[in-house]
């Protein structure tokens, strides 16, 4: 398996989707009676610059968290990579919505379960998404991802309804992100305030959460009871990888060394100088990927001082 670059923009949500579709097949050779299966991949090492803030998804303020939320947490829908307009099912399989835009009604699947072995239910949504809106969490952009909400109504088991103050049409967008997925509410509940840097058994993703070592890296297993990928997925069943170690490598030029030498199989992020190196290399998959919106960008908070002096934030500006 070739190793796998990304552009300087390269998100890792792209490089999970890699993962997740390779499929599990054993490999035969020789007569009827000898039979020779493919010796199982060591785990994908991806190399990032930033660590997560945490692993709690209301909690989280990086870009690197939410990245690991494709890892353990399967979103209710899904963004269709070849059409961004349309969604497909994920968790839920169906959804409408009323003509004033105020009521979405979700259908969920009924054969999913949490990485601690419980049922997804549409209590454990309600609970994921009121817990957003609970001042005591201190939620935050998810909080505003989820949009006027009012109330989370469980209809059945496997029903839903959201009941908004006013028509929310991004609804859709973020739930097919990564910071408002459906957690298991004993999982977060049992796990208290240590949830943002132990959250086993919350999520209902491709892998678990196994460990993180601070400022190291964090690793993740395969959840050998998955088998709801969504139709995009070539495999919808367990994943061949029997796991993925995020390695902290804050220095970006370091990463185009580990990726050269081998250490690490995938990187998130490249310093532009070294792309054509990197992408002229026949052992390197170099994934480009057009992203939408503005693109990375460095945001001021004008109501402090330094940047509250519009001379310092041109100076600023002019600097980069």
């Amino acid at each position: 398996m070739k190793r796998k670059a990304g552009t300087p923009c390269l998100r890792i949500s792209v490089l999970i989707l890699v993962l997740v579709t390779f499929a599990v097949a054993p490999m035969f050779a020789g007569g009827a009676a000898e039979e020779a299966v493919e010796p199982e991949p060591d785990p994908m090492r991806i190399g990032v610059p930033n660590e997560p803030n945490t692993m709690d998804p209301a909690r989280q303020t990086s870009r690197m968290t939410v990245k690991t939320h494709y890892l353990k947490y399967d979103p209710l829908v899904f963004q269709d990579p070849e059409s961004p307009d349309r969604y497909l099912p994920g968790l839920a399989t169906s959804w409408d919505v009323t003509g004033d835009g105020l009521i979405w009604t979700f259908e969920l699947r009924d054969d999913v379960t949490f990485h601690n072995g419980d049922p997804l239910t549409a209590a454990d949504v309600k609970f994921t998404y009121e817990r957003l809106l609970d001042p005591d969490t201190r939620a935050t952009a998810p909080a505003d991802q989820i949009g006027p909400l009012e109330r989370v109504e469980v209809v059945d088991d496997h029903t839903f309804r959201l009941h908004y103050s006013e028509p929310y049409a991004p609804l859709l967008h973020y739930m097919a992100l990564g910071s408002i997925q459906p957690m298991s509410q004993r999982a977060v509940e049992e796990a208290g305030e240590d949830f943002g840097t132990h959250p086993s058994g919350a999520g209902t993703g491709p892998f678990k959460f196994d460990s993180w070592a601070a400022g190291q890296e964090i690793r993740f297993v395969r959840n050998e009871d998955y088998n709801w990928g969504p139709e995009i997925y070539e495999n919808r069943g367990p994943v061949a990888l029997p796991g993925v170690i995020i390695d902290y490598i804050p220095d970006v030029e370091a990463s185009t060394t580990a990726m050269l030498t081998g250490e690490i199989d995938a990187v998130d992020f490249l310093p532009d100088k070294d792309v054509e190196t990197l992408d002229a290399d026949p052992d390197i998959q170099m994934f480009w990927v057009n992203l939408p919106g503005m693109g990375l960008y460095s945001a001021f908070n004008v109501t402090k001082a330094p940047f509250d002096d519009v001379q310092v934030r041109r100076a600023a500006n002019h600097a980069v």
